[in-house]
């Protein structure tokens, strides 16, 4: 499920009542009902780009531990 393209969906249909209502504060309420998913879909983004950005500071830090175990350990008798 893409998130911030399901809220872009519903800012873009908020714009198409807005273009076909005829009553300027119905159209006024579907703008603002547009802007508000366009602002939803950007948290959405920043907040999928966060989940990214820890997952590989965490996969690296694995790695890190990982190289650092295998150094401490020494070379294996074979």
């Amino acid at each position: 499920m893409d998130t911030p393209a399901e809220f872009r969906k519903h800012a873009a249909d908020c714009e198409k009542m807005a273009k076909v209502s005829d009553d300027r504060e119905t159209k006024a309420i579907w703008k603002r009902m547009a802007e508000r998913w366009l602002v939803c879909a950007k948290l959405a983004e920043d907040q999928d780009s966060f989940q990214r950005r820890r997952v590989e500071e965490n996969h690296a830090k694995l790695h890190q531990n990982s190289d650092l175990r295998r150094q401490l350990a020494g070379p294996r008798a074979g």
